[in-house]
């Protein structure tokens, strides 16, 4: 007996919790209309109605949105975005709490409606969808097509995984179908929307994020082959720099970029190391022409290149314009040449090529652009030649960025840092605006990588290791010297400061040498003269030095004629000294001082 009352009192209170969970809704949704517009590229603009009764005040009402939602607009009400149970909602608060009745009418643009198969292509939508918190009294669903339906829809309860055309009153006219629910629909209920058509009857190749999973797996691809591709063909030990206060002798300033990063030699850099050795006299004119004077020959104390050059450009005269035809041409082929013979000496034959390593970069650059701007534009038959043209202005700026990287780790010039950091904002904008930001991640990750393992070129001999930190120990003590360090050096050569500042210019790192010299006088400079102008300071000669280098480094020839009207470069100091004319070769010089 006993046993008996329990069990009917067990009973009984199931009831009445089961009946309390029942009326615990404080709300309920009176009517919910979904109406859907579907275009002829598969996307589909949705609207939502919720027309919704309180029954007691709720501080909160989420609104679920379909998968892939975008260009969202919720009429009336402020809201937050979130996931729940792996939904995508709005979440609309109210601090004084919903009460009476109350219409939530939400808008929103679906991507894409409409699949392809082999046997054909599918629209599916579901409505209402998962994550209404409140019980439906009445479901309405208007669908209108872009042309005439043909085929009859099937629909489906996610609440009995069954079809359920029996509880729907459905009404297909023409190209617009309605399902109307006969009675109210179970917790949690959701419907889906089946619809069958010919292959074709949608452009599926211009929808919004058609090609995402393809771009996706490209992409990582080449971000897995990036580091595979470096450690087989491009790895080499770490640079440690080696101390070091001075260059070597085996090489002038203008050597520096073959040996540290496999680029072209500088002319201007060998023409100021054959002026520190007594070469060359380099003149910078009161016109702001830039004058060569052979001081003496070359012979076989230099290497055959360095002769052909210097032999070149002196060719029947002891003077050279350096805006001169002979100039330009023979500056372009020393550049060629010393590559050349410092790359076999530098990186072995087995290396890969690091512009590859970079257009791998480069190339995930480009999916990458192609992914976001394929989510972010509208659908549209010219949407393909938006998305080509801004993924290439996505691809100039990885370009930026991998510049930028090799820029800061160079002491090179601080505008490529900013355009660096602008092109990193804009890809982190994009990145968002399009949801990838698992890719954002790698693709940054990615060009970063790039950047550092191919400062240095590709995989360095034994030789070009320890040359590359000879360079890296010189660079680091030209940055890094202090006053009392340069002014013991240049005791003991009074010349050190015009010998290194060609290095120095080579390395990046002229501007804080000259800065930490700044207060020191060093003698004056043999090499190098203004006939305008005496320089008096370190920062005087740096001046004149990069005014007269951005000549010898043009490469181009510029006729006589352009030097009429040409704007010199500004100047520094503007007291004109009263030094002497340098000594003359043996040949009558074709031009003076003063021309």
């Amino acid at each position: 007996m006993r046993r008996a009352v329990c069990i009917v009192f067990g009973v009984i209170a199931c009831v009445l919790l089961l009946t309390g969970t029942v009326f615990a809704a404080d709300a309920e949704i009176s009517s919910l209309t979904t109406d859907v517009t579907v275009n002829d590229d598969g996307s589909a603009q949705v609207t939502v109605t919720a027309e919704t009764v309180f029954s007691a005040p709720v501080q909160s009402v989420r609104i679920p949105l379909g998968a892939g939602a975008k260009n969202i607009v919720l009429s009336g009400w402020a809201y937050r975005k979130t996931t729940v149970d792996g939904v995508t909602c709005l979440v609309v608060t109210n601090d004084a709490g919903f009460s009476g009745k109350q219409t939530f009418a939400c808008t929103y643009t679906l991507p894409s409606s409409v699949t392809e198969s082999a046997s054909g292509q599918s629209f599916r939508l579901y409505a209402p969808q998962t994550g209404w918190e409140f019980p439906i009294d009445q479901m309405t669903l208007r669908v209108t097509f872009p042309f005439a339906v043909t085929s009859v829809p099937t629909w489906t309860s996610g609440y009995f995984d069954d079809i359920i055309d029996n509880y729907l009153n459905i009404d297909v006219t023409e190209n617009t179908v309605t399902a109307t629910s006969i009675t109210a629909l179970k917790d949690h209920e959701t419907l889906r929307m089946d619809l069958q058509f010919d292959m074709g009857s949608f452009r599926i190749g211009s929808l919004p994020g058609a090609t995402a999973t393809a771009d996706t797996l490209l992409f990582f691809a080449l971000f897995l082959l990036a580091p595979v591709y470096w450690f087989f063909f491009l790895r080499y030990g770490f640079l440690l720099p080696h101390a070091q206060q001075t260059a070597g002798t085996d090489f002038t300033a203008g050597e520096v970029p073959c040996q540290l990063y496999g680029k072209p030699a500088d002319p201007g850099g060998m023409l100021a190391h054959w002026g520190n050795l007594g070469y060359v006299r380099i003149v910078r004119s009161r016109r702001g022409r830039v004058l060569l004077y052979k001081q003496m020959e070359m012979g076989n104390e230099r290497k055959p290149v360095e002769r052909k050059f210097f032999n070149t450009i002196f060719r029947n005269s002891g003077v050279c314009d350096a805006d001169s035809r002979r100039f330009a041409e023979a500056s372009q082929q020393m550049r060629r040449s010393v590559r050349r013979g410092w790359l076999r000496r530098l990186f072995s034959p087995r290396s890969g090529s690091p512009l590859l390593l970079r257009g791998f970069g480069l190339a995930a650059g480009l999916l990458y652009g192609v992914m976001c701007f394929d989510l972010l534009l509208p659908a549209g038959g010219v949407r393909w030649i938006g998305i080509v043209l801004l993924a290439l202005l996505m691809g100039f700026a990885h370009y930026l960025l991998q510049r930028a990287v090799w820029t800061a780790l160079n002491r090179g010039r601080r505008p490529w840092l900013l355009l660096g950091f602008g092109a990193l904002v804009f890809l982190v904008i994009v990145g968002i605006s399009a949801g990838r930001k698992l890719v954002l991640f790698c693709d940054v990750l990615l060009q970063i990588f790039c950047a550092l393992t191919t400062i240095f070129g590709g995989k360095r001999t034994r030789f070009g290791q320890e040359q590359a930190k000879r360079l890296l120990g010189l660079r680091r003590f030209l940055r890094r010297a202090g006053q009392a360090e340069l002014q013991k050096l240049m005791k003991q050569d009074p010349q050190y400061f015009y010998r290194m500042l060609p290095f120095a210019d080579a390395l990046g790192v002229a501007a804080p040498f000259v800065r930490h010299t700044g207060k020191l006088t060093p003698e004056a400079c043999e090499w190098l003269v203004d006939a305008e102008r005496r320089t008096r300071t370190p920062e005087d000669f740096y001046q004149l030095y990069l005014q007269t280098f951005s000549v010898l480094r043009a490469e181009r020839y510029r006729p006589p004629a352009a030097h009429k009207n040409r704007r010199l470069p500004p100047r520094v100091a503007t007291e004109a000294p009263a030094h002497t004319a340098p000594q003359r070769p043996h040949r009558r010089a074709e031009y003076d001082y003063d021309e």
